[in-house]
C-alpha cells in the first residue's frame, strides 16, 4: 500500500498531529461522523461535514474457512440517535459504508491515504452502543451484467441521490405508475420505451 509524500513525513516525525477516521455511513440519507474532538470539514475547500461522534473500530478479522472478512464498528448511542438512523433506513442492513484516513495537518488533500467500502451486514444495539458488522463485498454475489435495462422498475434506490424523491412517502414499489403518483417520473430509473418481448442487447 503506497502513501502520500505528505503522509510519509507525518509518519516519521517523532511527535506530530493525528491522524482522523472518517466514516460516511449511506443511510438514508448519508450519515457523515469522524474520531475527532471536533467536527471537520473534509476536503477543506467545499467538502463534507463530518461531525465528532464517539465510536470504536474493531481489528478486521480473517479466518481459513475462506470467509469474507469482517470488521465491526461500535458507535455511541447514548442518546439513541445513531439507534434512530439506522432505524429510518429499514435496519440498515445492505447499505454501504465507506471508511477513509486523513491527516489532520493536509485536510486540504482530496484523496484519502486510506479508503475502503464496505456494506452492512449486521446491525445490534444495546444501551450503550450500536454495533454495525462491515464486510467487503462478496463477488460472487454481483449480478452479472452490472446494469440490466428493465422496461417498467426503477432501479435506483428509493430518495437516494439519483432517486431525487424528497416527498412524504416512505415506500416505493419501484415502478413507472408509482413514480408519476408521486410527480417524480422525470427520475424515473427504468426504460419504459423498451418492446414488450424478447431480449435486447
Amino acid at each position: 500500500m503506497s502513501i502520500s509524500a505528505e503522509a510519509k513525513l507525518e509518519k516519521n516525525k517523532i511527535s506530530g498531529d493525528v491522524w482522523i477516521i472518517l466514516i460516511e455511513l449511506q443511510f438514508t440519507p448519508t450519515y457523515r461522523i469522524c474520531k475527532n474532538n471536533e467536527d471537520i470539514v473534509w476536503p477543506t475547500a467545499g467538502g463534507n461535514t463530518y461531525i465528532a461522534f464517539p465510536f470504536e473500530l474493531d481489528a478486521k478479522t480473517d479466518t481459513s474457512k475462506g470467509e469474507i472478512p469482517s470488521v465491526q464498528i461500535k458507535i455511541s448511542n447514548v442518546n439513541r440517535l445513531m439507534q434512530s438512523y439506522a432505524e429510518q433506513s429499514g435496519g440498515a442492513v445492505g447499505s454501504t459504508v465507506i471508511l477513509r484516513l486523513v491527516h489532520s495537518e493536509h485536510l486540504d488533500l482530496a484523496d484519502p491515504e486510506i479508503e475502503e467500502t464496505f456494506i452492512i451486514t449486521k446491525v445490534d444495539t444495546d444501551n450503550m452502543w450500536v454495533y454495525i458488522t462491515l464486510s467487503l463485498l462478496n463477488p460472487f454475489l454481483l449480478g452479472f451484467p452490472s446494469q440490466k435495462f428493465i422496461k417498467n422498475f426503477c432501479r435506483f434506490k428509493f430518495k437516494g441521490t439519483r432517486c431525487g424523491y424528497a416527498g412524504v412517502a416512505v415506500t416505493c414499489d419501484h415502478t413507472l405508475t408509482d413514480c408519476q403518483s408521486k410527480g417524480n417520473e422525470l427520475r424515473f430509473g427504468g426504460f419504459p420505451a423498451i418492446p414488450i418481448g424478447g431480449i435486447y442487447k
